[in-house]
């Protein structure tokens, strides 16, 4: 019944969820020139979402997005492949920029899709040399400056916050920079793209420190040995080495310590929506928000939440699919910051105990909230800061129609079991029911009920 009462619980889901189905299809329909189709197959082996969300950009400035996160994905393969060892690991990081100009150079190191990534390097570097000369430019700048900041680290343990952000920047927030001065050299976004590098930073810092709260259990057994970037500053309030966040024992500092974390996360949400709030160009805005709005929505799951230390804590499907449905401006974008906010306000004023950093969590939330409102006023669209806040707004009317006529296909089929089973070349049982089909029309009346309700009313059940 679990999937029943999703369904129930979340008819608004049924649409968005066959949008993105159709959505990730659509990604795995692959260009017919060689290295091309190469570059995208990787991408759907290495990452499905990105796959996705790469979909929403314009095609000329597409292929360069894919090749530049390629580059990175291969740089990132060298520095976290243990097997290399560190003389031969830290020069080759502070070259691999120069590896795009030679289409001979390959090697084998990597783990699972990686492997034929690094194998096959030679169709990304063909690919990376058709591009315009601009899009190249700004590819190998940030790998060079990535894979310096990257070997730097290679022998550095994390320990203070200001480390950390050293090492986020490193990693995730020069692909926001890079992402950046491919938008302005497009020309789809205006040329001061290239000079926001402070919140195109704060962009890449937000997702990355999401992924690291969030990673926490599978990189800490990571195998045959563990690379933490959790920064002791933090984690040494509450625990005497980072592992034992993960025993029982320490139940309630280590979600006190989840709790710092994301604080130190939120703190870059509201240089998110300044960025967001200056992009033009609709894709593109679409291309960075989602992500965003996902990093958002990670955390207010995150938050308070100890089971990040006993195993994979993220978004159900349905809310991720609403994400990629409902994100076409900035006001949806402001909307589902503030949404997320506050329900990491409410559990920190209902659920978060003696967490000494309550006060400053409730007080950044705020700030998101009001931030949001800010940007939405001097854009005009103050009408719109109340958007996705409430649960009990309508369900939009094709969502409505798609619930009431898979409902009905469904009572079709529940109530017309016989004749499907005729058709189907099965025998028939003579008119003779069984509980399996007595249960389908049960499910099917209620359902299809239910499903006229929301038609009329517009309204899904309470969470």
């Amino acid at each position: 019944m679990g999937k029943l009462e999703e369904i129930l619980k979340h008819p608004d889901e049924l649409l968005p969820l066959f949008s993105m189905y159709m959505a990730a299809k659509r990604a795995q329909v692959l260009p017919q020139e060689p290295s091309l189709r190469f570059c995208y197959d990787m991408l759907n082996r290495v990452s499905r979402s990105f796959a996705v969300v790469i979909q929403q950009l314009p095609e000329r400035l597409r292929d360069a997005v894919c090749v530049f996160y390629l580059v990175l994905r291969a740089l990132d393969t060298v520095e976290d492949d243990m097997a290399i060892s560190d003389d031969i690991k830290i020069p080759l990081l502070r070259c691999f920029h120069e590896k795009s100009h030679d289409k001979t150079w390959n090697m084998e190191c990597g783990y699972g899709p990686y492997i034929d990534l690094m194998k096959q390097y030679p169709l990304v570097t063909t690919v990376f040399q058709g591009l315009d000369h601009e899009y190249q430019r700004v590819i190998e700048d940030i790998c060079k400056r990535m894979g310096n900041g990257m070997a730097d680290f290679i022998t550095t343990e994390v320990k203070t916050v200001e480390e950390y952000n050293l090492y986020c920047h490193y990693v995730a927030g020069l692909v926001g920079v890079g992402l950046s001065q491919l938008f302005a050299s497009s020309g789809l976004e205006n040329k001061t793209f290239f000079k926001n590098e402070e919140l195109s930073n704060n962009m890449g810092l937000f997702l990355q420190k999401t992924n690291i709260i969030r990673d926490y259990l599978e990189d800490i057994n990571e195998e045959p040995a563990p690379r933490m970037f959790w920064p002791n500053e933090i984690w040494g309030q509450y625990v005497r080495r980072l592992v034992d966040l993960k025993s029982g024992r320490h139940a309630e500092d280590a979600v006190a310590c989840l709790n710092h974390m994301i604080l130190d996360a939120l703190s870059h949400a509201e240089e998110c929506l300044t960025y967001m709030s200056r992009l033009k160009n609709r894709d593109i805005f679409r291309f960075c928000a989602i992500p965003q709005v996902m990093a958002m929505g990670t955390l207010a799951v995150c938050f308070n939440n100890h089971k990040v230390f006993e195993g994979v804590v993220k978004m159900r499907r349905g809310e991720t699919a609403k994400v990629f449905w409902n994100m076409d401006d900035f006001s949806d974008a402001c909307g589902m910051f503030v949404y997320y906010s506050r329900i990491i306000s409410a559990t920190a004023q209902g659920q978060a105990g003696n967490d000494p950093h309550i006060g400053e969590i409730l007080e950044v939330c705020d700030r998101i909230e009001g931030t949001a409102v800010q940007h939405l006023t001097t854009l005009g669209k103050a009408e719109a800061r109340s958007l996705h806040l409430d649960s009990t707004l309508k369900i939009p009317l094709p969502a409505r129609l798609f619930m009431v006529i898979m409902a009905a296909i469904y009572a079709a089929y529940a109530w017309q079991i016989e004749e499907v089973r005729s058709m189907m070349g099965l025998p028939n049982r003579g008119g003779r029911s069984n509980g399996i089909d007595t249960i389908h029309q049960l499910m099917a009346g209620v359902l299809l009920s239910y499903a006229v309700v929301v038609l009329v009313t517009g309204r899904r059940l309470a969470n």
